[in-house]
């Protein structure tokens, strides 16, 4: 009888040790309206300063209706000397992960250190719409948002450089690593020993 609750805990321990640090999508648009550029031409996206380290681990797209993204699009995000850090391509449709409001791909875990001018941008939204004079939120203070770009690039994913000045563009976002609710690594240790002991006993009784 005892091992029915045995297992199940053994089963969660593990689970536990398994489960991947989580995520959230660093900016989130609240309130104006979704619109696209039908020329199809250019790249939309917002620079932002790194207040305290941060790691990357998804690039994100918007998915005004919440069904599924009507073409692919290429996403990056420069250094505030203009390099290109990481970028990826988010596939059309619904086969990517949505979180809120956003198709994420995942990415290798890419950190950026404190400082101004980093830019992220996307291409294609003159099917996909974007949120538009949009408020925005924060995920904690690790980041700011300074200002929405664009820049006519032909369709390819280029640094946008021009400002739309007051007027808030949300297209492109991304997810960061939120250590403040991983598992410690002490805690984890504790949490296989704990599965280790709980393993030993349940033999120990099949066999008495």
């Amino acid at each position: 009888m005892k091992n029915i609750y045995i297992r199940p805990a053994l089963i969660l321990t593990f689970l536990l040790m398994a489960a991947p640090l989580s995520a959230a999508v660093i900016v989130t648009p609240n309130g104006g309206t979704d619109t696209a550029n039908p020329s199809g031409t250019y790249v939309y996206g917002w620079e932002f300063n790194v207040n305290s380290q941060i790691t990357v681990d998804h690039l994100a797209i918007y998915d005004s209706g919440l069904d599924g993204l009507a073409e692919s699009h290429d996403i990056g995000i420069w250094n505030p000397a203009g390099a290109l850090l990481l970028s990826a391509t988010i596939a059309s449709g619904t086969g990517t992960v949505l979180d809120g409001l956003f198709r994420l791909v995942d990415v290798s875990n890419t950190v950026l250190a404190v400082g101004s001018g980093y830019v992220i941008a996307a291409t294609n939204f003159d099917v996909d719409l974007m949120r538009v004079n949009a408020s925005y939120l924060t995920i904690g203070p690790e980041i700011s948002f300074v200002e929405s770009r664009f820049l006519d690039t032909g369709g390819s994913l280029d640094r946008p450089t021009n400002s739309i000045g007051s007027l808030k563009y949300f297209g492109p976002s991304f997810t960061v690593i939120d250590s403040s609710t991983a598992v410690p690594i002490p805690a984890t240790l504790a949490l296989f020993g704990l599965g280790l002991a709980i393993l030993g006993w349940s033999r120990r009784n099949k066999r008495s």
